[in-house]
């Protein structure tokens, strides 16, 4: 299990976005679980969230489409020995 979580928002792709699922209702959802430190996070914010949340981790996994790709670069080049 993940220690943290840090959630963007969610957009449909090519879809009709499905009413009630939100990145909002997925995290009040999963701290209900209680057993993960999850929160919000975006574009700008993501780099500097990472840092706070987990100084030293020893995997980082990011999922998603669209702006994900230039996200990824974004945390590769800042944490790449």
């Amino acid at each position: 299990m993940p220690d943290s979580l840090l959630l963007f928002n969610i957009y449909p792709a090519s879809e009709v976005p499905i009413k009630g699922i939100s990145s909002k209702t997925l995290l009040e959802s999963i701290k209900q679980k209680g057993k993960l430190n999850a929160s919000l996070t975006s574009d700008k914010s993501i780099l500097n969230d990472i840092k706070n949340s987990s100084a030293d981790f020893d995997i980082l996994v990011t999922q998603g489409a669209g702006s994900i790709s230039s996200i990824c670069e974004a945390i590769q080049k800042k944490w790449q020995k």
